[in-house]
């Protein structure tokens, strides 16, 4: 059942890419439209593989990495007389956001020698803030780290899970990233809900 069940979410969530991020008139949206169905499709893999083999693919995340920083590079030159300021380059924003993240996830795989963290973790970390920017990685990777205690807590109220069991992060890594790809849109006012909450 797994592959025709990859096959539907994939399908479904490129339909949704089309739907949200695509016009027809702006080529701009093309290449953003792209961008988003190339990481749906990396973050499938990650998801499924990690979930497997508690690995993360490396060739895919370069794919994805590789893949969003020539993308957002074209966007950006596109854009550049409409920026009011550096951040408003997703370039520069995202590399601050993706290799503070990468630091981040980094210091926990070597602290820990990879018990609390694995480095796959890292890249997808990278890969996240090079995607979602400054604007939204704290909240995209607090998403994640939540969504995975949540499941935590489910599988030791309801199977044999206990706290010493392995349980892979990548997957919700890339279920945080995909779900903030399309929030930002469908939602742009959610920051200002989320810090309005906080105070």
């Amino acid at each position: 059942m797994q592959y025709p069940f990859v096959e539907l979410v994939t399908a479904v969530l490129f339909g949704c890419a089309g739907k949200v991020f695509f016009v027809q008139g702006d080529f701009v949206s093309w290449v953003y439209t792209l961008i988003v169905c190339i990481t749906i499709a990396v973050a499938v893999i990650i998801f499924v593989y990690d979930l497997k083999y508690m690995e993360i693919p490396m060739v895919p995340m370069w794919l994805g990495i590789i893949s969003t920083v020539l993308g957002f590079v074209w966007i950006d030159w596109a854009n550049t007389f409409s920026a009011t300021n550096v951040l408003a380059l997703h370039v520069h924003s995202g590399i601050i956001a993706g290799f503070g993240s990468f630091l981040f996830f980094f210091l926990l795989a070597a602290v820990s020698q990879e018990r609390w963290m694995g480095l796959g973790d890292a890249y997808i970390a990278l890969w996240m803030g090079l995607l979602l920017g400054c604007s939204s990685i704290v909240p995209a990777l607090t998403s994640a780290f939540f969504l995975g205690a949540f499941v935590g807590i489910i599988l030791m109220l309801y199977s044999g899970f206990h706290m010493k069991s392995k349980l892979p992060f990548g997957p919700f890594l890339v279920t945080s990233l995909v779900l903030f790809l399309f929030v930002n849109v469908l939602f742009p006012d959610w920051q200002l809900v989320f810090l309005y909450g906080l105070l």
